[in-house]
């Protein structure tokens, strides 16, 4: 799994309190660095799919910050974004 796909919540694991807890993959950030070098993440504070707490776990877990984008209103980006087009072509 090279791209260190979106952790799911493991229900069978048990905590040591006998809950559920922990996750059945979680983000393999090396893996993540190793796979593309170039990282810039694109996120909204009202994205229906991806909660923002998983967004900044993804954003500190690659060490991001000058190319992290938290753009208020945009949901999951279904629309253009004059903001994604300009950090690609900021990558020619």
């Amino acid at each position: 799994r090279a791209s260190g796909y979106y952790p799911q919540p493991n229900s069978k694991n048990k905590n040591n309190d006998g809950k559920n807890g922990g996750e059945s993959n979680p983000y393999l950030f090396d893996k993540m660095k190793e796979n593309c070098k170039n990282w810039h993440q694109f996120h909204s504070d009202d994205d229906p799919f991806i909660p923002l707490h998983e967004a900044e776990k993804i954003r500190d877990g690659l060490g991001l910050s000058e190319t992290y984008h938290m753009l208020p209103g945009r949901s999951h980006y279904f629309d253009y974004s004059p903001e994604m087009l300009d950090a690609v072509l900021s990558l020619c």
